[in-house]
Formats: structure tokens, sequence, C-alpha cells
């Protein structure tokens, strides 16, 4: 009776511990391409918790098994995947066959900068001047030339700049003229005004998903009317 007893908890506390939401990890993924999706929503639908994919295409969000998870990214169809046990999330989305103009010379630019760090790293920089803590223990050389070297502070210096790039271009893909003209008519040169005075940060256009960005846009523009009545 005992031994039937010990098994019978251990079934319970089993099946409570998996009841419970642990991190299931993910990637998001281009269909037919295989190029990783950075900033792509990922949405657990049963507690409506929302995290965005990485500049790798990964994610963890907290979930069960059986939760439905929804991804979206703009320009690209929305796509569900159900949680497995101990599988990670590899979800595809298909690109949309509509791409507007900022998104396709924001790809182009990247692609650019990309090579040019890959220029970097052939040149036998391989850290971007910026090494880890532990190369100075393993390869001291490799660190001190990382840290003081021509061409290391060189790609330091791009590095910078194409990560502020990078932001940027996310800022000018969600926060648009296309986007603002269907809530206002204003003339040109006020719109440009506007859009100067009212961009958001980064940091608020890569937190906010489109009904965030359609909110602001017409809390700002109330704002901005009142302003130059």
């Amino acid at each position: 009776m005992r031994i039937v007893s010990v098994f019978f908890l251990l079934s319970i506390f089993t099946k409570m511990g998996l009841a419970q939401d642990s991190l299931v990890h993910g990637a998001v993924m281009g269909k037919g391409s295989g190029l990783r999706i950075s900033m792509a929503e990922i949405k657990n639908l049963r507690t409506g918790q929302k995290v965005l994919s990485n500049d790798l295409g990964v994610f963890k969000i907290p979930a069960i098994v059986g939760d439905t998870l929804r991804v979206y990214k703009d320009n690209f169809l929305e796509a569900k995947a159900v949680v497995q046990y101990r599988i990670d999330v590899i979800v595809q989305l298909q690109q949309s066959i509509v791409l507007n103009q900022v998104t396709v010379k924001g790809q182009t630019k990247k692609q650019e900068m990309e090579d040019v760090l890959n220029d970097y790293r052939k040149k036998g920089t391989f850290y971007n001047g910026k090494p880890p803590l532990l190369s100075y223990l393993f390869s001291p050389v490799t660190a001190l030339y990382e840290l003081v070297g021509k061409t290391p502070g060189q790609a330091r210096k791009f590095n910078n700049y194409y990560h502020n790039e990078m932001e940027q271009s996310e800022v000018d893909r969600r926060f648009n003229k296309t986007l603002i003209r269907q809530f206002t008519t204003m003339p040109e040169p006020e719109l440009v005004e506007f859009m100067n005075a009212y961009r958001p940060t980064y940091e608020q256009a890569s937190r906010w998903n489109d009904y965030d960005m359609m909110s602001y846009i017409k809390r700002s523009l109330t704002s901005f009317e009142n302003r130059t009545k």
C-alpha cells in the first residue's frame, strides 16, 4: 500500500509540475529563405503575454504544453504554433506580397552594413573591438589587439553606428508617412514638422504593437494640432 501511495503522489506532483508555466524556447524564421526574423511578436493566446524575437530570431515565453502561440510581424503573414512537450517551437513566416518601400530599403541597408562588418572580421577583428572578459584569460594577445588595435577600433565605431542605424530604420518602418496619412490631411511641411517633433524612440517602437502605434499617432496628432492653432 505504501508503494502504491508513493507512486500516486509522485504522479500528482509530476502533473502539477507540467501544468505550471515554464519558459518555452523557439525561433522565428522566414519560410523558404531560412533567414532569422527579429522583432517578431509572439503572443501566448492563453495568457495574453507577449515577447519579441531577438536579433537572431530567438525568443523565450512562459507557456505549458498545448498552449497556442500567435506570431506576428509586419509584412509577413500571421502564423500560429502549438507548444509540444520538450520540443522547441520553430515558426516559419511567409512574407506578404506587398512590401512598402521603407522596408525594402532597410533590408538592403542592413545587408550592406553587415557586409562591412564581415570585411572587418576578415581583417582579423573577431569581437568588433569589444573582446569578452574571458578572452583576456585565454587569448590575451588577441584581446589586447581588439582593445587598442586600429582596425578593431574602426570596427567598434562602425558597430555602434550599425546598431544605431538599425534601430532608427526600425522606427522609420513603424512610424512613416503612409501610416500617418491615414489619420490626417495636413500639408507636407506640417507633416514633416509633426514627424520630427513626435518621432518615438526605438525603445517605444520596438515595444508597441500596431494598435499601440496607431493610438500614439492619434494622440500625438491631437496634441500637435492644438499646439499649432
